[in-house]
């Protein structure tokens, strides 16, 4: 309990919603509580994803428990906030939203970098969204910092953007499915921070 409390931060998320709709159906946040479940509910939210991984820790528990007992179907998708995500588990993702019906929440632990990816990726998917426009899920606004190591993330929504501006008739899954190299994207991102004198992700 302490560890979820103080180290995990729930203490601070009890006092603090990082919520915000994404889509007409599709909400964002950090990791929710109980109460704020709850009040997801009752706008008609039946399905949570937690983009956070370690189920055998008390962050996931306590969530699971209070999924079970409202009702909501829990799924989780481990992604990284400081690391390129593996391409298997981006195709998760995606076959999430294809499968899941909408209205749902995404979450990780403060809704502020791998919610935000996964937020942009559903409106470019699902939505046919523009990347630019997309791309403002990735905003200070959700306590993204594009300059740390999480800038990571803006760097594989540019990658598929240079893609996407050759390629227009190519959508996000064929991106991934079919020309997305995570080892190449986490070097080309090194070698970006490498020259600006900043620490690389290892």
């Amino acid at each position: 309990m302490l560890y979820f409390l103080f180290q995990d931060h729930a203490i601070f998320r009890a006092l603090w919603s990082n919520t915000h709709r994404v889509a007409r159906l599709v909400w964002r946040s950090n990791h929710p509580t109980y109460r704020r479940l709850r009040r997801l509910k009752q706008l008609g939210v039946e399905n949570v994803l937690s983009l956070r991984g370690n189920t055998k820790k008390s962050p996931y528990l306590f969530e699971k428990e209070s999924c079970d007992r409202l009702g909501l179907t829990l799924t989780v998708i481990a992604l990284g906030a400081r690391n390129v995500w593996q391409k298997e588990r981006v195709i998760a993702l995606l076959d999430y939203f294809d499968n899941t019906d909408a209205p749902f929440l995404m979450h990780c632990k403060s809704g502020a970098d791998r919610t935000s990816l996964a937020a942009a990726y559903y409106l470019i998917y699902k939505c046919g969204t523009p990347v630019a426009l997309a791309r403002k899920q990735l905003g200070m606004r959700y306590l993204h910092f594009k300059w740390t190591k999480t800038g990571v993330l803006d760097f594989m929504l540019d990658e598929y953007e240079h893609f996407s501006n050759q390629n227009p008739d190519r959508d996000l899954r064929y991106w991934i499915t079919n020309v997305y190299d995570a080892d190449a994207i986490k070097q080309a991102f090194n070698q970006e921070r490498a020259a600006k004198g900043k620490s690389q992700i290892k």
